[in-house]
């Protein structure tokens, strides 16, 4: 099983790579927002105008068709508010409403001086119509209602109680952020998204030994769960801190015998276990 990090330009790298070499590409990409963190001083990596986002837009859809096989599936995290310009941008795709989906994050961001912005999209594009069968996919979802402890909680908008989740049944994926004060998964970048995220979409839309792509790996997350879930998966970071820190990210998941990944494991135990016997 390969996995393997690059700090190099995705762009530049991509048109290294041998066309028809990648079965899936899963990113989670700039959203043009212009999104600053106290906790990521440069942040520039997201600012775009107008015009600039569709160019990158443009060159990703591109560079990310070249790379993937016949059969190959591109599935992206965006900003709900750049969802339209992402389709009309797109000309090489297939875009596949059916399997459209909204993560939903348990806090928003910048909510001292706005509203929150508790949900990210993602879109799945294929070369070829798509067809999941999601039969096991809903059975899992189904033995998950069984257990007694919850994937989260999230607040009820009308009178601000705290409501257990116990699936991710629809559109909206309900899944605990990763935090500095988790063990397993702490937030090394400001926009890292849940490994339990990416196993799912992962089991959804890939098979076990096919090749994973992520232009833009930032914390490396979909990395450990492609090593999780026994994919191929190939990273590319530009910062070379940023780079570093997946790295060492890596290291402790790949060692069983640490105890980020002891705790890793034993949490998506149950989902491994299930796609197993399926």
């Amino acid at each position: 099983m390969i996995l393997q990090y690059i700090n190099d330009d995705c762009f530049d790298y991509m048109k290294s790579m041998p066309q028809g070499s990648i079965n899936v590409v899963l990113s989670d990409i700039p959203y043009g927002i212009d999104f600053n963190s106290k906790n990521v001083p440069d942040t520039d990596w997201d600012k775009f105008t107008d015009d600039d986002y569709e160019k990158f837009l443009k060159l990703f859809f591109e560079e990310t068709y070249k790379v993937t096989d016949d059969n190959g599936i591109l599935i992206i995290f965006c900003a709900p508010t750049k969802v339209e310009q992402i389709l009309n941008v797109n000309d090489k795709w297939i875009f596949n409403p059916k399997y459209y989906y909204h993560y939903g994050r348990i806090k928003g961001r910048g909510s001292k001086h706005k509203l929150k912005s508790q949900r990210e999209d993602i879109i799945v594009f294929s070369k070829k119509e798509l067809n999941i069968d999601e039969t096991n996919i809903n059975n899992f979802y189904k033995e998950r209602l069984q257990k007694d402890s919850p994937l989260c909680n999230v607040v009820d908008y009308i009178d601000g109680k705290r409501v257990p989740v116990y699936n991710m049944i629809g559109e909206t994926m309900y899944v605990t952020q990763p935090s500095h004060v988790s063990v397993s998964e702490k937030l090394i970048h400001s926009c890292q998204k849940p490994i339990t995220l990416i196993v799912d979409l992962l089991y959804r839309f890939t098979k076990k030994g096919q090749t994973i792509l992520d232009p833009f790996m930032g914390s490396g997350a979909t990395g450990i769960a492609s090593f999780l879930c026994e994919r191929n998966y190939i990273g590319i970071e530009i910062d070379k801190d940023m780079y570093k820190k997946a790295n060492d990210w890596k290291d402790l998941i790949v060692d069983s015998k640490s105890k980020q990944s002891q705790i890793l494991s034993q949490s998506l135990n149950i989902k491994k276990a299930f796609w197993k016997k399926s």
